[in-house]
């Protein structure tokens, strides 16, 4: 076998690769358009369903890089008036136990953005493109696979991506103590009393994500609520635009947004606090507006004009939620779906009913180990992986869920290959976001042969029974034809 030479690439810069410049776009200025029912005044109370779209299909939207932008604010759940005012400084005196009672403390949940809605619809025209049931939980699967740790302070923040820490709970102290002789703290106005000594310590319950949450959402002041502000980017809703990164032109774009009736699922508050609600009071979606150059215009009109075609592809996302399993099951074989498409992955995770069904003390957002002891996925009767997984997590001096998590890295090309590295430790992954990954796109393709639909199940047995629910989240491929017709685009499924 020969080898090629290459060029050095400290050569290649000389004559071979000129500059680039970009001058086919003369305006690039993000549009706002109004939720179509509140039309600019404050949303009403009851209003529960939002519709947000283009109103003039004729410029060139670039809505991959689009948002929907939503302002209100936090309230007790019985409208009598805001939540305490609070900042993790506000201490009985100098000094405040760690584990004390969190009186003041509620905040929308991680990805609370997401959460406030139930199902999200995307139609282009009078096509539905993509319907996506929980988004928040559908965004959370993608989200904890895809993003890595270097972005979490910038791209996390702008999309309200708080991850949980400790134990998920209501905790914002950072740091515990104790008294160096064994016995209670004695506390004085000015801090712990002379005769004893003071022992600070990492507190393991504290929650970094919950503390973040809650600075944006508390108020700075007793008498006045404080506006939070979101935004739901279009491309984490729906990969749809994820995946068509290109300007639209001629089509309404029209997005229906369902809110959540129970503020439990997107609430989170400590176990002192009163029940809290978010208030929505504006809403809006946000979409660059393009104008091109002329000789771009007159190339893109002649494509348009021509009736050119282009394949559009992008994954779908469907969101299932099992019956409830009661505690004396052992071995549950779910029977999920059947689907039309063909599956490339298949996400997993459980929690218990306690927290599912609970009120706003338990966090909605995390997922709970249970006493797992395997699991596989079954695609049209064959077995994945072949080699079933055998689990042991949560408290145990016996752990075995290594290979689980390197299904988690693998699914994402996180395995030593990629130094970005993942947003959920080893760690964390047997106790805050153990979360199952089976990437089918490694499947054998006689798997489909012959079938009309891809039958999903799921099989697991657990040493202990728990009142539970398992959930899955199934990405498949979907496809679209784009096509140029009397100066605009159409679409077909």
């Amino acid at each position: 076998m020969s080898i090629e030479e290459a060029k050095s690439p400290h050569w290649e810069d000389i004559f071979d690769n000129p500059p680039i410049e970009f001058n086919d776009t003369e305006e690039y200025e993000y549009t706002e358009f109004l939720e179509a029912q509140a039309g600019g005044e404050d949303i009403g109370a009851n209003q529960n369903i939002f519709r947000l779209y283009n109103r003039d299909v004729d410029p060139y939207y670039l809505f991959h890089k689009g948002f929907i932008r939503i302002r209100g604010f936090l309230s007790l759940a019985t409208g009598a008036g805001n939540f305490a005012v609070g900042s993790p400084t506000d201490y009985a005196g100098a000094v405040k136990h760690i584990y004390g009672a969190d009186t003041d403390k509620a905040a929308l949940c991680n990805l609370g953005n997401f959460k406030l809605f139930n199902k999200a619809e995307l139609k282009l025209e009078s096509t539905m493109i993509q319907k996506v049931d929980n988004p928040a939980n559908v965004a959370l699967v993608n989200l904890l696979t895809k993003l890595c740790n270097d972005n979490l302070d910038s791209q996390g923040d702008l999309i309200f991506f708080y991850k949980d820490t400790g134990f998920g709970t209501a905790n914002v102290y950072k740091y515990g103590h104790n008294a160096l002789d064994g016995n209670a703290l004695a506390f004085t106005n000015t801090g712990v009393t002379a005769t004893q000594g003071l022992l600070i310590h990492d507190n393991p319950f504290y929650n970094e994500g919950f503390l973040k949450r809650w600075i944006v959402c508390r108020n700075q002041t007793a008498d006045a609520a404080k506006t939070v502000e979101l935004i739901i980017p279009l491309s984490y809703l729906f990969n749809f635009y994820d995946e068509c990164r290109f300007p639209f032109r001629g089509l309404k774009h029209e997005i229906t947004l369902y809110k959540e009736a129970n503020s439990s699922m997107y609430i989170h508050r400590g176990p002192g606090t009163a029940d809290h609600m978010f208030n929505l009071k504006k809403m809006s979606l946000w979409v660059p507006r393009l104008k091109p150059s002329l000789t771009r215009m007159a190339e893109l009109d002649a494509k348009l004009a021509s009736g050119a075609t282009q394949t559009l592809a992008w994954k779908d996302y469907d969101f299932y939620q099992s019956p409830l399993v009661a505690n004396t099951t052992t071995t549950y074989n779910w029977r999920v779906t059947a689907m039309q498409s063909r599956p490339s992955k298949v996400f997993v995770y459980f929690q218990a009913s306690t927290r599912a069904d609970g009120d706003q003390t338990f966090n909605k957002m995390i997922f709970d180990t249970l006493d797992l002891r395997t699991l596989e996925i079954r695609v049209n009767g064959h077995i994945f992986p072949k080699e079933t997984l055998i689990l042991r997590q949560g408290a145990t001096n016996d752990p075995d869920y290594m290979r689980a998590y390197l299904m988690y890295l693998e699914s994402q090309n996180k395995m030593l290959l990629d130094d970005t590295g993942a947003v959920v430790s080893y760690r964390d992954f047997n106790k805050l976001y153990n979360f199952f990954v089976f990437d089918l796109t490694k499947m054998e393709r006689r798997v489909y042969e012959s079938i009309s639909a891809s039958e999903i199940e799921i099989r697991y047995t657990l040493t202990t029974g728990a009142n539970h629910y398992c959930y899955t989240v199934i990405e498949s491929d979907k496809r679209a034809t784009l096509q140029g017709s009397n100066n605009k685009m159409l679409i077909t499924l």
